[in-house]
């Protein structure tokens, strides 16, 4: 149990070493912060830290270095989340209330948003379509035997794609299948689409199953996929860990895995999550730190990925705001369903 004492050690050892990333020695604590104890009883007290787990002592330096335990009491009990600066503060007004029609576009210009601001790599993906209801479908004839595919669900977010049919078409063909499949799929639950609605779909189209198959397979990829957005790349080199080739092609290596990314935004407890180290699940992120933050409304999930010495009372300072703007967004009548009321 830690008491009052090593508690403020341990946060101002914590809020050195994000800010310095450099070890934090006894000296400097006496030093640079009035923690009102002896140079003596500062170090015994970062001894007694170190043996309890809080506290590394790295090879080649006297100082301390946080360590998982000890970043997790600080996110936990002593972290203190502080007012944006009024140029963040606009910038993300500016960003986040552009009247915007499709909701696919919001969580994109979110994890711009954060990246920009936190100065680490973003990755975001749109709305979890599996509880959307779908609005409308549309097959546009674009040529003889091109066909553009546009979902619509009733939640805002709008899909498509252009597919190559295997025949030539005419319109009078394409407004048949629109009719048959906009009667079946329109107010339907994308995850209650069975396999009996697209064999009913295909019975009374039978004359077209050639190209209805390719329709209804690219409508089906279209309303199940979820792309992922990258943002700020390159900004985890502004940081001094990343400068070691291991660690920065080990981060390289996870944002190539897309699949992974997926993974581990598909989040199911909180709306904020906070992954340190080795508390992730997955491997590959036990160097980092991870945050994910699911958006309301069901706009979809954004991911934070940085070193262990991540600032995240920044972090979540940005999270707490773009979490509020939303909320009011929504509530005082500025978009419903992906529009404008």
């Amino acid at each position: 149990m830690l008491n009052d004492r090593k508690k403020k050690i341990l946060q101002t050892i914590v809020e050195d070493y994000i800010e310095n990333s450099q070890p934090v020695g006894s000296k400097k604590l006496v030093e640079c912060y009035d923690l009102g104890v002896s140079p003596a009883t500062i170090r015994n007290e970062m001894a007694e830290l170190e043996e309890m787990g809080y506290l590394d002592k790295p090879h080649t330096s006297a100082g301390r270095v946080p360590s998982t335990l000890g970043y997790r009491v600080y996110v936990d009990s002593l972290m203190q989340t502080n007012d944006l600066k009024e140029e963040e503060v606009l910038f993300i007004k500016k960003t986040l209330e552009n009247e915007i029609i499709e909701v696919n576009e919001i969580v994109k210009n979110i994890g711009k948003a954060v990246s920009d601001i936190t100065d680490y790599t973003v990755f975001s993906t749109g709305p979890d379509v599996t509880d959307a209801v779908i609005e409308d479908v549309k097959l546009i004839l674009l040529g003889s035997n091109m066909l553009l595919i546009v979902v619509l669900t009733k939640e805002g977010s709008v899909k498509e794609t252009v597919i190559n049919l295997s025949k030539t078409v005419t319109e009078e063909v394409i407004q048949k299948l629109n009719e048959i499949i906009r009667i079946k799929l329109k107010d339907e639950y994308v995850k209650n689409i069975k396999i009996d609605v697209l064999k009913y779909i295909s019975n009374e189209l039978s004359v077209y199953v050639d190209i209805l198959f390719s329709i209804l397979n690219e409508i089906m990829k279209l309303i199940n996929e979820n792309d992922i957005t990258l943002d700020g790349r390159n900004n985890i080199f502004k940081h001094p860990e990343f400068k070691k080739y291991d660690l920065a092609k080990s981060f390289l290596d996870v944002l190539e895995a897309k699949q992974l990314i997926k993974e581990v935004l598909q989040v199911e407890d909180k709306d904020v999550n906070i992954y340190i180290g080795d508390e992730n699940e997955h491997s590959e992120f036990k160097d980092f730190s991870l945050i994910t933050f699911k958006c309301p409304e069901n706009l979809g999930i954004v991911g934070i990925i940085g070193p262990t010495r991540m600032d995240y009372a920044k972090v979540l300072s940005v999270i707490k705001y773009i979490n509020q703007i939303l909320k009011n967004k929504y509530k005082k009548g500025g978009y419903v369903n992906g529009e404008k009321e």
